[in-house]
């Protein structure tokens, strides 16, 4: 993410910027020849060589530096997406025999905290308790991943929709990180679009279902 202010600062950031960091997620077709440093974990170090895409070894200083600092501004955009606010990835390219190094700090993995719903102030309650559950995906302390985030909206959409508001869409969703609890709030907002009337209904062949049950229907 972009726009995160220094610790111990609360920033107010667009997630549009989550959904960027997200594009360089597919896996790569070939290994690239990046060496990446301060990642222990295997599988995490997996899932960072595989953004990162195909290329020659360098054979100069020059494309040892050009690579390392292009898998850096890849990996920075990773680190942000899978809840590595504070980390840092920096080119450390090594001249002679040339090779493309990226330095990678890690920091803290931060955890969502509890997220908020916005909707229009007449919205009928049931409609706050669907979108609650709907939000599960952003879990307050599980860890503050962009996928997750999206996830999280594409459902509230599509539980709206299904409670009768065909037109409903999300609106421009925003998250607070704050460095010093190391946590993320995101806040959801959704225009609803206007209820679906229920047409006249009509049963054939005439007498299959109890006219009780249709009239609870209307």
């Amino acid at each position: 993410l972009s726009g995160v202010k220094p610790a111990t600062a609360a920033a107010l950031i667009s997630m549009g910027a989550l959904v960027g960091a997200l594009v360089c997620t597919s896996p790569a077709a070939a290994e690239t020849p990046v060496i990446l440093e301060g990642v222990a974990d295997r599988d995490m170090a997996a899932d960072m060589r595989a953004i990162l895409p195909a290329r020659d070894p360098p054979e100069s200083a020059f494309e040892a530096e050009r690579l390392s600092e292009e898998a850096a501004e890849r990996l920075s955009r990773w680190l942000r997406a899978e809840g590595f606010y504070a980390g840092a990835a920096t080119p450390a390219p090594i001249a002679a025999p040339p090779k493309a190094v990226v330095k990678n700090d890690l920091g803290s993995r931060y955890l969502f905290a509890a997220p908020q719903v916005k909707l229009p102030d007449d919205a009928p309650s049931k409609l706050q308790d669907a979108l609650r559950q709907a939000l599960a995906p952003v879990t307050p302390g599980a860890p503050a991943r962009a996928a997750q985030v999206l996830a999280a909206e594409a459902a509230g959409e599509a539980v709206l929709k299904s409670l009768g508001y065909p037109d409903a869409k999300a609106l421009p969703r925003t998250a607070t990180v704050d460095h010093a609890t190391q946590t993320m709030a995101v806040a959801f907002g959704f225009d609803l679009g206007g209820a679906a009337a229920l047409g006249a209904l009509s049963v054939a062949p005439e007498g299959i279902l109890a006219p009780a049950y249709l009239d609870r229907l209307k």
